[in-house]
């Protein structure tokens, strides 16, 4: 997606409403449960292991780099995921999840 150029269209871009409508309410303090118990949720070494398979072949492959920051970050991404599934040790199934935090630029992601 190219960026907008046009002056005018920054403008309309700027004033334009963003407020989005959803039916869906998590009360603050299910938000902040979830904050505490994510950390509890176990990612084996075998899980690990894979998340840096999967950066490395994504540099490798797609010179898409995931530095090792995101790497980390991105492991709760992967316990969130467990967690959702009701299990409190991830598997590689959970791997899934890196699918919305590896990548930079929407070309980066991979369409199979």
């Amino acid at each position: 997606m190219k960026p907008i150029t046009d002056d005018e269209n920054k403008v309309k871009m700027i004033l334009m409403d963003d407020s989005r409508q959803s039916d869906v309410k998590i009360p603050m303090a299910d938000i902040v449960d979830f904050q505490d118990t994510i950390d509890s949720v176990v990612i084996p070494n075998q899980v690990a292991l894979y998340m840096v398979h999967i950066a490395n072949e994504l540099q490798n492959k797609h010179h898409i780099f995931i530095s090792p920051r995101r790497l980390k970050l991105s492991r709760n991404l992967v316990r969130a995921h467990a967690l959702f599934n009701n299990r409190s040790k991830c598997n590689i199934a959970d791997l899934e999840a890196l699918q919305f935090s590896f990548w930079q630029k929407e070309e980066d992601i991979i369409k199979s």
